[in-house]
């Protein structure tokens, strides 16, 4: 029998159409159990099946011949695994057809349809035939969409896409026949290529050979063909060329156009994909690309399959307003902006928005900012980056208008012409990522980061003198130099030198800070030199004439105070420069000097209030630096000078960006900072100060790649090692060269670690102590030299952690805890020492609880939340605060637990609780930790009261978790974490709704 001469008819039985909601729901679910049944090779006998439900036993006997009939041809055509080897062979040729064709082999499957490949006997030629699910024909709206996919891909003829040649039904089953590819989809050559970017990777399995596959949208290939027909030593079209990244951007390149020139010849015909994926596009061995699955396609006159609010597509590849269920705004834009994540997929083997699919990824797709492809492949064309971008715009408007625009661009980039797309001003790029979520740190290495306390040399400049000064600063330094021989010396020429220090004093301190010998000196100094500003800054407040002195003056004094230790003065000190020196520029508009000094002072006010937690000011501060700085710098007289602030100062501003958790803004910032120190360097290869300032950016841009990017950030503290053992060669006896240098190999240690090197980050953390140590010897009084050592102790201590060498990383921490707290007392305002200190007890009670000492790791834990939370209390608006914060939380409640100590335990978890009051999957754990504490309570035979209150606070956090948007897992009521809670009434009604 023909498919033609058969109606859908035979599905819409009159015993069906008599049957209630309720009925077809079961009748559905029977014959899902039955098909399983039938496949896992243990049917279930048909006659107890009908006895079992009698009121669906009309409906039952039709569909039950039908499933036998369609599960034997899937099965390979050999009959059922109960039925009689003649009465299979007698069966013949009638069992693998279906209408006019002969199915031949399962293909693939999924959950719209299964595919064979079969013979049209009529014409004799080899076609895919897509099968609509059995238990799919009891819903009218899948049969529908069916019926859509064929008929939409029936009236497109274009070279691209895959031809529909007939449609139609027999003995009830749906099925339409299609052009058969011989290739693979893209999804299949992206997990391919994972296999071949990863480290050792082979790049194939056997999963991942080229071989006939049909254009199904979603079908999964389950190794239904034989060995033979799967040519395991092939490899695909994309895989042969992805050797040559050249070659390869080009390929992309060309296979986009010719998804869009084929996406285009569709929405001309009024038809919008809505399901553009790299599953749903197939590659041949020629390297021709076929759209197919027009399954969830919207023809400009049917609306019918869609309201508004309903969700098609699938969600990683969805445009915005789709993943919103605005389907009245979804047109040929949406397709646009889903091949724009394909190619983007293709470029970087990396999903455009990583994670699972639900609510959160819905959200990410709604807020979250695009990573720029060149961050995952560096050597991806800038245009080519800038029309993915583009593409994928989240504002519609932004993007292409028409699929042809964006194969034309495309076509611009292959050609090496200017495309209509234009990448981001720094603007647009500084704007683009203020929603930006910084990813959440794991206990084990919650502080691994502390090295980002020293991870740059911040520059505090101050404004340039004139000839006087500056001869005045020489006759200083050489006093200084002299102390390096003879600490005698030293002091006599301190005094020799204090006409200098009356009006140089903070440059000669800083000059002093190098010179071996000279620390106590050095602080004398300062002591002095701030003294002496005081008392010029009271004679000379009420004379209108010295207020350019006056303000210059207190921005030294600011200087001065930050290096003694006292931030919160320091502070006062630079608003009051910073208020006269806005009036002298207003007063005087022209006066360059005014200007550079009033950028200099913002630079200087932003780096203190960065200390002590006040990261919104700062990064104002910052920026108001920067554009007094680069107003200066573009006019025609400026000199070096100005282009080196310039630099520092993008670099300080992307330093705090990168530290508040702003990322993308931070490499903006200190790309922009290299660009320039490189431009420097090229005119002074052999100045030592250009080498520093170009390691420092080059530290910081490390620090941004170091989570996502390991290997880009080793590259770059390789370029920092290089350029820091230059400057150390020119000028051997400068200290802050060599704690620069050490600073490097610290954060080389840091990024060896995070790639799983932990023997080379030992040695890296050992190389860095070695060198502070020797700094700290000569200059004890420096904290920067101080606060860098208990930096990579505590980063020695972690590797050796991991290393399970427990005995060593105690002694390593127990070394960073004397250093850190001595810098605490120092100065108790600075945040960054405070949190600091907070992690480094962290880590100790990590080591202490693996050797079994779990008193001694409570200790440890509480005062790491006791400096925590003093950090926390003046800095909120810093993520790494509550970050860590919360990680001491957790690993105290779980040491308070081992020791009995439910009650307490319950107070650490309320409090965690405070810091997450909207966040699902904190949540979540809050309450698995507050029930495991219920646990404890109940077996310890504790007070009712005390136990009731623990259980409802738990219940409490749960019900929050769920509001705020988490999905409880299904095993949850036999997880023993929740044990406590299983009574429970409103547990019960939790899971049940």
């Amino acid at each position: 029998m023909h498919a033609s001469d058969v109606s859908d008819a035979s599905l819409e039985s009159s015993a069906f159409s008599r049957l209630s909601v309720q009925q077809r729901d079961r009748l559905t679910q029977v014959l899902d159990e039955y098909l399983s049944a039938l496949e896992s090779g243990v049917p279930t006998a048909r006659e107890d099946l009908l006895r079992d439900n009698p009121d669906l036993a009309e409906s039952l006997a039709v569909y039950l011949d039908s499933l036998d009939e369609l599960h034997d041809a899937a099965a390979g055509f050999a009959g059922g695994a109960d039925r009689p080897q003649a009465e299979a062979k007698a069966a013949g040729d009638d069992e693998k057809r279906l209408g006019d064709f002969r199915l031949l082999r399962e293909i693939g499957r999924g959950g719209m349809g299964v595919v064979y490949e079969a013979q049209q006997i009529s014409l004799g030629r080899r076609v895919a035939l897509k099968v609509l699910p059995f238990a799919a024909v009891l819903d009218s709206k899948q049969i529908a969409r069916f019926k859509n996919e064929a008929q939409a891909a029936a009236q497109l003829d274009h070279p691209n896409i895959v031809s529909v040649y007939a449609v139609g039904s027999d003995r009830g089953v749906h099925y339409y026949a299609m052009q058969l590819i011989d290739g693979q989809p893209l999804d299949r050559a992206i997990e391919e290529l994972r296999g071949l970017a990863s480290p050792g990777g082979s790049g194939r399995d056997d999963k991942a050979d080229t071989e006939t596959v049909a254009c199904d949208p979603d079908t999964v290939d389950e190794g239904h063909g034989s060995q033979e027909d799967r040519q395991p030593g092939s490899r695909s079209f994309l895989t042969q060329v992805s050797t040559d990244k050249s070659r390869y951007f080009h390929t992309v390149i060309r296979l986009g156009i010719q998804a869009a020139e084929a996406l285009h010849a569709a929405h001309e015909f009024g038809v919008v994909h809505r399901d553009i994926k790299p599953s749903n596009l197939l590659l041949d061995g020629e390297g021709k690309l076929w759209v197919t699955d027009f399954g969830l396609a919207r023809c400009q006159n049917d609306k019918a399959l869609t309201r508004t609010g309903d969700l098609v597509g699938t969600v990683r590849y969805m445009s915005p307003e789709q993943a919103q269920g605005q389907s009245a705004l979804v047109d040929q834009r949406s397709d646009v902006y889903s091949l724009g994540v394909t190619l983007y997929e293709l470029l970087s083997l990396e999903p455009a928005f990583p994670g699972d699919d639900g609510p959160d990824l819905l959200r990410r797709l709604a807020e979250q900012d695009l990573r720029p492809l060149k961050q995952w492949e560096p050597r991806i064309p800038i245009d080519l980056q800038t029309v993915v971008h583009k593409a994928m715009a989240r504002r519609r408007e932004d993007r292409y208008a028409t699929a042809r625009d964006f194969a034309d661009d495309l076509q611009r980039v292959l050609e090496g012409k200017p495309t209509i797309a234009k990448p981001p001003t720094l603007a647009d790029r500084l704007g683009k990522w203020t929603r930006r979520h910084q990813r959440l740190v794991i206990a084990a290495a919650c502080i691994c980061l502390l090295a980002a306390a020293g991870l740059a040399v911040s520059t505090v400049l101050v404004a340039r003198q004139k000839s006087l000064a500056v001869q005045n600063a020489r006759r200083a330094d050489e006093n200084a130099l002299r102390a390096e021989q003879n600490a005698e010396d030293a002091r006599h020429h301190f005094h020799n030198a204090q006409a200098a220090v009356d009006r140089l004093g903070l440059q000669v301190g800083e000059q002093l800070a190098g010179v071996p010998g000279a620390g106590r000196i050095r602080r004398e100094l300062l002591l002095s030199a701030k003294e002496y500003y005081q008392r010029f800054a009271e004679e000379a407040k009420n004379d209108p004439a010295l207020r350019a002195d006056l303000a210059l003056t207190y921005s030294k004094i600011g200087s001065l105070t930050e290096k003694i230790g006292a931030t919160v003065e320091a502070i006062a000190s630079h608003e009051n420069a910073l208020h006269l020196f806005q009036q002298l520029v207003t007063e005087t508009p022209d006066s360059i000097d005014s200007q550079c000094r009033l950028a200099a002072c913002q630079n200087n006010l932003a780096l203190v209030l960065a200390r002590v937690g006040r990261t919104d000011e700062a990064r104002r501060a910052h920026g108001e630096a920067i554009r007094i700085q680069t107003a200066l710098a573009e006019k025609p007289a400026a000199d070096g000078q100005f282009l080196s602030d310039l630099a520092t100062f993008h670099m300080n501003l992307g330093r705090l960006q990168n530290e508040t958790g702003h990322p993308n803004e931070a490499e903006a910032s200190l790309l922009e900072a290299a660009r320039l120190q490189e431009r420097l360097l090229e005119n002074e290869p052999e100045n030592a100060e250009h080498l520093r300032s170009l390691a420092a950016t080059y530290n910081n841009l490390g620090a941004v790649y170091l989570a996502e990017q390991p290997d880009r950030a080793a590259d770059l503290y390789a370029k920092a090692l290089r350029n820091q053992k230059k400057a150390v060669e020119i000028r051997p006896g400068e200290l802050a060269s060599w704690s620069e240098l050490a600073l490097t190999y610290n954060n080389l240690g840091a990024q060896q670690s995070r790639s799983g090197k932990l023997p080379e980050a030992a040695n890296s953390y050992q190389q860095a102590i070695e060198i502070q140590r020797n700094l700290v010897r000569q200059a004890p009084d420096q904290n920067l030299y101080l606060r860098d050592l208990a930096v990579s102790c505590n980063n020695l201590g972690l590797v050796q952690t991991k290393l399970r060498q427990l005995a060593g990383a105690e002694r390593s921490f127990a070394q960073a805890l004397e250093i850190q707290e001595q810098l605490v007392r120092r100065d108790p305002n600075d945040i960054d020492l405070c949190s600091s200190l907070g992690g480094i007890y962290n880590n100790q009670g990590i080591v202490l609880e693996g050797l079994g000492r779990v008193s001694e790791a409570a200790l440890s834990y509480k005062r790491a939340m006791a400096r925590q939370q003093i950090a926390y209390s003046q800095a909120p608006q810093v993520s790494r605060c509550r970050e860590y914060l919360s990680t001491i939380y957790v690993n105290y409640g779980r040491v308070l637990r081992q020791l009995g100590q439910a009650n307490e335990a319950v107070k650490v978890a309320l409090a965690q609780k405070e810091l997450w009051p909207d966040h699902p999957e904190r949540l979540f754990s809050i309450a698995e930790e507050l029930a495991m504490a219920a646990a404890l309570l109940s077996g310890a035979g504790q007070a009712k009261d005390s136990l009731e209150n623990c259980q409802i606070q738990a219940l409490e956090t749960l019900q929050q978790a769920v509001e705020a948007g988490y999905r409880l897992p299904p095993d949850l009521p036999q997880r023993e974490s929740f044990a406590a809670l299983r009574n429970r009434r409103e547990f019960a009604t939790l899971i049940k709704n």
